[in-house]
């Protein structure tokens, strides 16, 4: 599916969901995502086309000056790359914690003095931690913060992935898990991450099982230097953001129809809730 036509096309389920985001302009920020990466990606084709010109000139010439004029254009293109990229998982990845920390805390609200909404046991003994995003809970009782670890745990608590397509839904996991690795290295080390840091990912790469067109990297010495969110992974994020939303509006929708949550309800809100509220 391209993020277009869903954004051109009506959609009761992109429409129900804003009833568990009340607070979330989550199609607004879409377009606006979707426009700054797509300007970013205009500019990175005019490099690649100047790239090509000086290169030609370069092979053409005898002098330096037009070589060191495409070795500087080739350089400089290195840390724009990693800037478009750091741009989109800065806003790809926040889009996505915030839709779905939204959307939990709102089904919490809505699921008080109901019965839980599946047998999972994170469900069976409600606290402050049982709708936050930001926290998993093992079955021996004990939580501990991993923001992916507790998306996925909620949205199989909740049976949310059902309304994914079955070919996104079995790629959520690994998406998660890359986009938020990806961007907690960018954003604690910038775009030359230190040396253990770029082998580890690296070494993640190669073993955690995500499609090896998701990333891409520049070297130096052999070695790598910086790592890149590929077109193909942008243009994957932007789809599963697209169709998580769609899922959250068809939860929504089977959830009235059956009575399993109030949607819509002013029912009150717990004192776990409004702390949660307090920090935010």
């Amino acid at each position: 599916m391209e993020i277009i036509n869903w954004l051109n096309t009506e959609d009761e389920r992109r429409d129900a969901a804003v009833l568990l985001m009340p607070r979330l302009d989550y199609e607004s920020q879409l377009i606006a995502v979707i426009g700054l990466l797509d300007s970013h990606r205009q500019a990175e084709m005019e490099i690649e086309a100047t790239i090509k010109k000086m290169e030609s000139l370069a092979r053409r010439t005898s002098g330096e000056h037009a070589v060191d004029m495409w070795i500087e254009n080739v350089h400089q293109s290195i840390y724009q790359d990693a800037a478009h990229s750091m741009a989109a998982v800065g806003m790809i990845a926040p889009l996505i914690e915030s839709v779905f920390d939204h959307t939990f805390q709102e089904v919490g609200r809505l699921a008080i003095g109901l019965p839980p909404l599946t047998t999972h046991y994170r469900l069976q003994n409600v606290n402050r931690r049982t709708w936050d995003c930001h926290w998993v809970l093992n079955k021996d009782g004990e939580w501990t913060k991993s923001l992916v670890k507790g998306m996925v745990q909620l949205i199989d608590a909740t049976d949310l992935k059902a309304h994914l397509p079955n070919a996104l839904a079995a790629k959520l996991t690994p998406t998660l898990s890359a986009l938020f690795a990806y961007r907690n290295k960018m954003f604690h080390c910038g775009f030359e991450w230190p040396i253990k840091e770029r082998e580890k990912f690296q070494s993640e790469l190669t073993t955690s099982g995500w499609p090896t067109d998701w990333f891409s990297k520049s070297e130096t010495d052999n070695r790598p230097w910086m790592f890149y969110m590929s077109q193909t992974f942008i243009d994957h994020c932007l789809t599963m953001s697209a169709e998580i939303i769609g899922s959250i509006g068809g939860f929504c929708l089977e959830r009235a129809n059956d009575g399993s949550l109030r949607v819509g309800g002013s029912e009150p809100v717990p004192a776990w809730m409004k702390e949660i509220e307090d920090l935010s």
